[in-house]
């Protein structure tokens, strides 16, 4: 994440929140279980270890499970030692989730003890890479936050690449989602998730997508997810938000948004009536490929705009709210959100397709 001195001020109002809980937890990256239901992660059910830490199924390891990522140091990511040998059977590079059953080439799909499974529409001509354990993984896919999990102030990053998101004032409750459980955020407890900075960040192209269930669909500006350009506080990098048609009516009815900026020029496509309802379940994609805007609902093209630019500053991605004139957290998102992703690619309809509905 970089040294306080070199870091910009949007970032350091993200981390003063983010930081600030995880100080109060008394740790972000370490985890004790007291029995195997607290090792459940994205739908996997893992074991809590004599040693007090949770494992997940790994066929690589002669035991048949490895340490997860929120284990101490000297444990996450090896094997757990085979009964009565004292010592590991070897490490996997897998993290907490992440080596057992299958998922698509987008990442979704489904999850099994007994090893690798196939699913529907998989095959080895998709490009897909995968990990030690046997999960194909998107090779593009940056981040991927199912949300169903919160463990000492984060929840974990499954696509591979350590992009964890930290709670800001407080985590999300975990209710019921669409691929599991979702994480529930809400303005009076100014819940909000930061990942901190990265370079995956800054792609040329890219998608992002997300369940989301809002609780109201007027009144003040909701934000979904953003990535700040600290370079002119008045836009971002890219933001995917609810807000009034009216900025002074606090009572008008939304309006689905999603614009990529430079300093320069800020290029949106919006969608003036909503075609959802409050507590609606719906799949939200952008996607910039590098000549036009495009937002989707449920899989399906609704709206784009045409060529505009994108620069990037370094920012935290923030979920749950929106950074407001480069210097407050506000905007706060209030509903739930469901298996956040963020791609360093353009995906296809058909992918976007698949995403919204995923397999049960």
């Amino acid at each position: 994440m970089g040294t306080v001195a070199s870091m910009d001020r949007s970032s350091l109002v993200i981390a003063g929140l983010a930081l600030g809980l995880a100080a109060a937890c008394g740790s972000s990256t370490v985890f004790e279980c007291g029995a195997d239901g607290d090792c459940l992660v994205s739908g996997i059910d893992g074991v809590c270890q004599a040693s007090g830490y949770c494992s997940f199924p790994d066929n690589e390891c002669e035991s048949g499970q490895q340490y997860g990522d929120l284990s101490p140091s000297g444990l996450a990511g090896t094997c757990v030692p085979v009964a009565g040998t004292g010592t590991t059977a070897g490490t996997s590079s897998g993290g907490a989730g992440s080596s057992s059953g299958s998922v698509q080439p987008d990442g979704s799909g489904s999850s099994s003890d007994d090893g690798p499974v196939t699913t529907s529409g998989g095959d080895s001509t998709t490009g897909v890479e995968t990990t030690t354990g046997g999960v194909p993984v998107d090779p593009d896919l940056v981040v991927w936050l199912p949300l169903d999990t919160f463990q000492g102030g984060e929840t974990p990053d499954l696509s591979g690449n350590d992009n964890h998101a930290l709670c800001g004032m407080g985590c999300p409750e975990v209710v019921p989602g669409v691929v599991g459980m979702a994480g529930s955020f809400d303005r009076r407890t100014e819940t909000l998730l930061a990942i901190p900075t990265s370079p995956m960040f800054a792609a040329e192209l890219f998608t992002v997508a997300v369940w989301i269930r809002p609780h109201r669909l007027a009144g003040s500006p909701m934000t979904i997810a953003e990535l700040p350009l600290d370079t002119t506080p008045a836009w971002n990098s890219w933001e995917l938000r609810l807000d009034g048609l009216d900025p002074n009516d606090l009572m008008a009815p939304h309006r689905l948004f999603f614009a990529i900026a430079t300093v320069d020029a800020q290029t949106v496509v919006q969608i003036p009536d909503v075609p959802f309802g409050v507590d609606d379940w719906v799949h939200l994609a952008g996607v910039w490929n590098g000549m036009t805007l495009e937002l989707y609902i449920d899989g399906d093209l609704i709206g784009l705009a045409p060529p505009g630019a994108v620069e990037f500053s370094g920012d935290f991605v923030i979920i749950g709210a929106g950074l407001v004139d480069g210097m407050s957290i506000d905007d706060w998102f209030e509903g739930d959100l469901d298996d956040f992703r963020l791609y360093s690619r353009a995906l296809t309809g058909p992918e976007l397709e698949q995403l919204a509905n995923p397999v049960p």
